[in-house]
């Protein structure tokens, strides 16, 4: 992998912060220019994707990062493993409007890793996201933005 963990890590750490000055109001908050919000969860989690990390692979396929900051905070031990935000790697197939989850991280609130791992091919699932999700959303703006 190349790329700045440490960097990107920092940015998921102020989306974190800055979700909740804004999540009593419920704005998605605006967390740098790089950090690009698409959307919000059944349960208020906020996600964002990374502009200047998505990379082309070729045949209308994209590898992009995303962050979801969760929004459940009052109720910890309903998150895997107590997880604040989450670090995620996607590859998106704008043809076919599909995305695979290859990296999925988590950190508590501190910045603290708690499960970080990426997931073997063997183990990847390929899913055709439901209209209306955030998942869909980042489908269309980052193929829109090829």
């Amino acid at each position: 992998m190349n790329y700045d963990a440490g960097a990107m890590k920092q940015s998921a750490v102020a989306a974190a912060l800055a979700f909740f000055g804004t999540v009593s109001a419920g704005a998605m908050p605006v967390i740098g220019s790089d950090w690009v919000p698409y959307g919000r969860n059944a349960t208020g989690d906020a996600h964002y994707w990374m502009k200047s990390e998505t990379r082309d692979l070729g045949n209308g396929v994209l590898r992009v990062w995303a962050t979801i900051v969760l929004a459940r905070v009052d109720k910890v031990s309903e998150r895997p493993f107590g997880a604040g935000y989450l670090m995620r790697r996607y590859v998106v197939s704008c043809p076919s409007e599909s995305l695979t989850l290859d990296v999925d991280n988590s950190y508590m609130y501190d910045d603290a890793p708690l499960i970080v791992y990426a997931i073997s091919p063997a183990n990847q699932t390929t899913v055709v996201p439901v209209p209306g999700t955030p998942e869909k959303a980042l489908i269309g703006l980052v193929c829109a933005k090829r």
